[in-house]
């Protein structure tokens, strides 16, 4: 006797998906520029589930590649946090203002831009201090490390340029132009391609791992990319708008404009949700990867949310 079975959907794939990664989801951090705790958000239930406390509001954060820690900037410095208790276990002084964060990949460095003096801060991660600085372009904004945390990309509002960074030597070895107020930076799971939004220029630019120019796409404030984990889409959000654009990474078409909240500045993407922080909607996103629907709102995330990092 033969048993003939029918295919599932792909609706109900991504139903089983979803339900059986709710269960194990980790917690998702916000930073909010309004008050001086970070928002902790349990990715199952899509709720607040604590706060954790900072000297001072914080702009930028992200956490280690192992998922222990959290380095979160504000004001002339960067807090450490332990996640286990959502506690701030050391706070290094920095010689600017900083205004973003990135861990590489590999956990040993995190990178802090300090716009005002037109550098970028190292940080060893092991012993909490600062290495060094590094000059990088003009009010240096973002940085992306491609995934084996031997480059580091680093955005230059004022000079349009991308500066790259050889993470093992502290040095420059390249820089390229991208557009006026290059902003927004991301680099594909593959380190192939790097992701550049130019909020003065209104565009957005595709180039080589190299710097190459591959593609430009008009594109208003591009405040924040993101790739998913497989490489085929791009997630972007703009500040003067109210939607999360996804577009497909091998052609840069523009797939889905998904209404979010007011002036959405951060997207933080995952293999089956996307996060977005709506600064003056107070909110938080929550976007199904597969279908490309919102799921959820969290309102009020916070005063001012800026920022995501997903827990590991």
């Amino acid at each position: 006797m033969i048993v003939r079975t029918q295919p599932l959907s792909r609706h109900l794939i991504s139903f089983l998906l979803l339900s059986f990664c709710a269960a194990a989801q980790p917690y998702a951090y916000v930073a909010n520029a309004g008050t001086i705790s970070l928002s902790v958000i349990n990715r199952a239930t899509n709720t607040v589930s604590a706060k954790i406390y900072l000297p001072a509001a914080a702009t930028g954060l992200d956490i280690t590649p192992s998922g222990a820690e959290l380095y979160a900037v504000y004001a002339n410095g960067v807090s450490v946090v332990n996640l286990s208790k959502n506690a701030v276990t050391a706070n290094i002084a920095l010689p600017g203002v900083p205004q973003n964060i990135t861990v590489s990949p590999n956990g040993l460095a995190a990178y802090v831009t300090l716009p005002n003096i037109d550098k970028v801060a190292v940080i060893d991660t092991t012993t909490k201090k600062l290495v060094t600085t590094i000059a990088a372009g003009d009010r240096p904004w973002l940085v992306a490390f491609n995934p084996t945390a031997t480059r580091a990309y680093v955005t230059g509002m004022y000079s349009g340029t991308v500066t790259i960074i050889n993470v093992g030597t502290h040095s420059v070895i390249g820089t390229f132009a991208s557009g006026a107020g290059a902003y927004s930076i991301a680099v594909s799971p593959d380190g192939t391609t790097v992701y550049v939004g130019n909020v003065y220029a209104g565009t957005l630019t595709v180039h080589s791992s190299t710097g190459t120019l591959l593609r430009t796409v008009p594109f208003a404030k591009a405040t924040s990319i993101d790739v998913s984990p497989t490489g085929d889409r791009v997630y972007v959000t703009s500040s003067c708008g109210t939607t999360l654009s996804i577009f497909k990474s091998s052609t840069f078409a523009l797939l889905k404009s998904i209404p979010v909240g007011a002036t959405p500045m951060w997207v933080a993407a995952s293999s089956t949700r996307s996060y977005v922080a709506n600064e003056y909607g107070f909110s938080l996103s929550i976007v199904d990867a597969v279908n490309e629907v919102v799921l959820s709102t969290i309102y009020p995330v916070g005063p001012y949310p800026v920022a995501i990092a997903l827990g590991k």
